[in-house]
């Protein structure tokens, strides 16, 4: 992901998180979901920024477990591939509220492609 785009995101969650211009913020996440790597932003700052703070990584990973219900089946199976990876060094995280938004990115997965469309999850566990 381009630095740009994280710097864009992260702050557009913070904002959502501070309650400020929350249907205008609503309304351009609802715009970025038209973009194909989105999702991967979102799994980017959920499971690899570990500066920024853990309510905005877990917004972002909330944001990620809806958008992965309607959109996983057609995205591009490297997304794909990036988005599971990320998610997997997730799941043994000491930060309790990222395993569990962890644990609901990947159910959304399963729910949507099954678990064999996931084998390294099953072994994760």
């Amino acid at each position: 992901p381009q630095e740009a785009g994280l710097v864009q995101i992260c702050s557009i969650l913070g904002e959502l998180q501070a309650g400020i211009n929350q249907a205008q913020i609503l309304q351009q996440l609802d715009q970025y979901k038209q973009y194909p790597d989105f999702n991967g932003y979102l799994a980017y700052v959920f499971a690899k920024a570990e500066q920024v703070p853990i309510e905005i990584r877990q917004s972002a990973g909330l944001l990620l477990k809806n958008n992965l219900r309607t959109q996983f089946t057609a995205t591009t199976p490297e997304l794909k591939q990036f988005i599971k990876d990320a998610l997997l060094g997730v799941l043994a995280s000491p930060q309790r509220p990222l395993r569990t938004t962890c644990g609901a990115c990947a159910s959304a997965i399963a729910a949507a492609a099954g678990l064999g469309e996931w084998p390294e999850l099953v072994a994760a566990l």
